[in-house]
C-alpha cells in the first residue's frame, strides 16, 4: 500500500493525526526533496531517517528505485515538499504508474496551499479552473489566453522570483475591475492576505518573499 500524506505548508503543527503517525513509522517514503523531509521528520521527534527515495532521477521518473521499493517494503509513504503531493509536483507521474499496474493506494486528507488560498479569497463559490505554475518562458502567451477563457474564477501559483512579471500579465490580460487576491506564505509567521484589482495589482507593495498563492475572479 502507497500512502499519499500532506504536509504542512508552513505550519508544522497543520498534520493530521494519521498523516503525523505514518511519518514517523514507515520504513520508506518516496519523496520531492530529501533535506525538506528529512527535516519536517527530525521536528517530529523522528531520529532514524526511513529509506527515502526520489520521484524524479536525472530529470526522469525513478522508475527502477521504486519498482524495487514496491518490492521490498509493505507499505509506502509519499510526500512532496509541502502540502498535497501530486498537486504542482511530480508525484502525478507516479500516480498514474501505480493506476496503470493495478498497484494499490490510498490518499490522506491534509494541508493544500490551493484550497486554503480558495477559502481566504472570498471569490469562489460554486468551482474554480487550477492551472498551476504560470510558465517561465515557453508557452506564456498561451496560458494567459487560455486563462481568460474560463468563466470560472482562476487559480494559479508563482515564485518570489517571477511575481511581479506574473502580476503585470494580469493587469494586461484582464478587466481592470477584476477581483485578485494574493495569498503569501499561507500559514507562515508572516503570512499575508491581499485583496485588490487587475487595475492595481502591478502597483502593490508587499515582501518580496516566499510563494504566492493569486485567485482571479
Amino acid at each position: 500500500m502507497l500512502y499519499f500524506i500532506p504536509t504542512p505548508i508552513g505550519n508544522l503543527k497543520d498534520v493530521t493525526e494519521r498523516g503525523k503517525a505514518l511519518l514517523l513509522e514507515l520504513d520508506c517514503l518516496i519523496v520531492e526533496n530529501y533535506q525538506t523531509t528529512s527535516l519536517l521528520l527530525k521536528s517530529y521527534g523522528r531520529e532514524k531517517m526511513p529509506k527515502m527515495i526520489s520521484f524524479i532521477k536525472n530529470d526522469q521518473f525513478n522508475k527502477n528505485e521504486i519498482e524495487n521499493a514496491l518490492n521490498d517494503f509493505m507499505a509506502i509513504g509519499v510526500v512532496s515538499e509541502a502540502g498535497m503531493p501530486v498537486i504542482s509536483d511530480p508525484g502525478y507521474i507516479l500516480t498514474d504508474y501505480l493506476v496503470e499496474n493495478k498497484i494499490e493506494y490510498t490518499v490522506l486528507p491534509g494541508p493544500c496551499s490551493v484550497d486554503t488560498a480558495v477559502a481566504a479569497s472570498g471569490l469562489v463559490n460554486k468551482g474554480y479552473v487550477f492551472l498551476g505554475f504560470v510558465p517561465t518562458k515557453k508557452g506564456r502567451q498561451s496560458f494567459w489566453k487560455e486563462a481568460t477563457s474560463y468563466n470560472l474564477p482562476k487559480v494559479i501559483l508563482d515564485s518570489v522570483h517571477r511575481i511581479d512579471k506574473c502580476l503585470e500579465d494580469i493587469h494586461s490580460n484582464f478587466n481592470p475591475s477584476t477581483k485578485i487576491f494574493i495569498g503569501r506564505e499561507l500559514t507562515k509567521q508572516f503570512e499575508e492576505y491581499i485583496h485588490t484589482t487587475a487595475k492595481n495589482c502591478n502597483k502593490l507593495e508587499f515582501v518580496r518573499k516566499g510563494e504566492f498563492v493569486i485567485v482571479i475572479e
